[in-house]
């Protein structure tokens, strides 16, 4: 009684909303010293024990029983209604009137002590983060048979609109300010800063850009809270998967149903249309099954070569990968059978076959295989007219044998046949069928030190109306 009389002036439980539940998340993101997840579920928490609440005798001579603790839940998903499961007591009396759920969404208690049960209303709690139910501290529990409760087989609530922000330096803590919810109404997929670190653990003030099912939000941060308030959508492009997502220098990069996407701002744009008509063979062969842009964007990854200014585009389930020269602007491609990697500066690391190895730019040992395809050539007569190509050359420094060469043509894009093909780095003598659009394909074997340089065309322009 007498502690009970300077209960107010005694220190207080600390308020942790939701830590008793079990966090699922797909994607963390690491953030000024912060852990941020998304793609979030919640396994909602089973209850305290009994033992734990309530009092119980053991003496002598008292029959063994089994008690049980049922809590009905009501969120945003419904109705659910968990258990922290059976107990065995010694005793013939359940005592006591405290019962404490760490949830406001708990809307009533059902204790089951012997095979009776009996129903409790719970009641928000005034400080804390909670729902109780109080009837004295030396009251004996009243039991009456009802209908024993049914547990939810499905505890699992879905939050995947959120995102969970951890303390500072602390990633098993998420406080309720660090609990952002991301409008629109979809799934997080994941999280990425496009800003430089000015030094070490330093980062810019915002923004932050949040993937979701529904398109993509600039979140500014909050500097008292550490948490996010969504400042606007910048695009409806749908990232495909969280693992594409990619953090350059001053931008961010990811893959959707258009292609390879880059946000810079608040601006969207897409790297990929140059090469949105190739054809990828996926087996790593040229001769090989191919493959449509689009369909091998599905479940592809990127990894982002610091040293040497590349973006490799890659699919864990095919050898070849195609390669970004940030500084260049141009695609290319070759067999390098990543499955894997590792994000880190200044190279990040792979996983080819068996093998991890750094992409730090170092020359490959002995002569490699490679492919390469030109875009379509309208050549200077310009689209409209039809063009005969006599000859083709491929110029460089390399050994005879080491380059093979096919010309295609076609007069909508769409359609390609082929002209003509060579064992060797030269097409000519031939004739035939005029097309408006030509493109070049090249199979290489080539040496460390030999390289492609260009190509010469020699052709004849059919012009439209010349008399002849």
């Amino acid at each position: 009684d007498g502690y009970l009389q300077s209960l107010l002036q005694r220190e207080r439980m600390e308020d942790d909303y939701g830590s008793h539940d079990k966090l699922l998340a797909d994607v963390g993101y690491v953030y000024n010293n912060r852990v941020n997840l998304s793609g979030l579920r919640k396994e909602r928490y089973g209850g305290h024990q009994l033992r734990s609440a309530l009092q119980y005798s053991e003496q002598a001579g008292q029959h063994n029983v089994t008690a049980e603790n049922y809590w009905r839940l009501s969120d945003q998903n419904g109705v659910m209604t968990v258990t922290s499961g059976l107990e065995s007591y010694n005793s013939s009396v359940l005592a006591g009137g405290y019962l404490f759920y760490p949830s406001t969404d708990c809307t009533k208690a059902i204790v089951n002590y012997g095979g009776q049960y009996k129903e409790l209303a719970m009641r928000p709690h005034a400080m804390l983060n909670g729902s109780v139910w109080f009837e004295g501290f030396n009251s004996v529990m009243p039991m009456e048979s009802v209908t024993a409760p049914t547990v939810t087989g499905n505890n699992v609530e879905d939050i995947s609109d959120k995102i969970y922000t951890s303390g500072i330096n602390n990633p098993f803590a998420f406080p309720l300010s660090g609990i952002n919810t991301v409008p629109g109404g979809g799934k997080v997929i994941g999280m990425a800063s496009a800003t430089k670190a000015l030094s070490q653990g330093q980062f810019g003030q915002f923004p932050l850009y949040a993937f979701t099912t529904t398109g993509v939000w600039a979140l500014e941060v909050n500097g008292q809270t550490a948490g996010y308030s969504a400042r606007q959508p910048i695009g409806r492009d749908v990232c495909l998967s969280a693992e594409s997502v990619t953090q350059t220098d001053d931008a961010v990069l990811f893959v959707s149903d258009r292609g390879v996407m880059v946000v810079t701002s608040s601006k969207i744009t897409c790297l990929s249309d140059k090469v949105r008509d190739a054809l990828i063979p996926v087996e790593g062969s040229p001769d090989g099954t191919k493959l449509g842009m689009r369909d091998y964007m599905r479940g592809c990854r990127m990894v982002y070569d610091y040293a040497c200014q590349r973006l490799i585009v890659y699919h864990p389930d095919y050898d070849y990968a195609l390669v970004y020269g940030i500084e260049s602007g141009e695609w290319g491609g070759g067999v390098l059978g990543v499955t894997g990697h590792v994000a880190a500066w200044p190279s990040p690391y792979v996983v080819s076959g068996r093998e991890v190895r750094a992409l730090d730019g170092s020359k490959a040992a002995g002569a490699v295989a490679g492919w390469l395809e030109t875009g379509p050539l309208k050549l200077q007569a310009g689209a409209d007219v039809l063009k005969t190509v006599r000859s083709v050359i491929v110029r460089g420094e390399f050994r005879g044998g080491n380059v093979h060469a096919s010309l295609e043509g076609s007069r909508d894009l769409y359609r390609w046949a082929p002209i003509w093909s060579s064992a060797t780095h030269r097409v000519r003598g031939y004739s035939g069928t005029p097309w408006k659009y030509f493109r070049l394909r090249l199979w290489t074997l080539i040496e460390e030190d030999e390289s492609l340089s260009g190509l010469s065309v020699d052709y004849v322009a059919k012009y439209l109306g010349k008399m002849r």
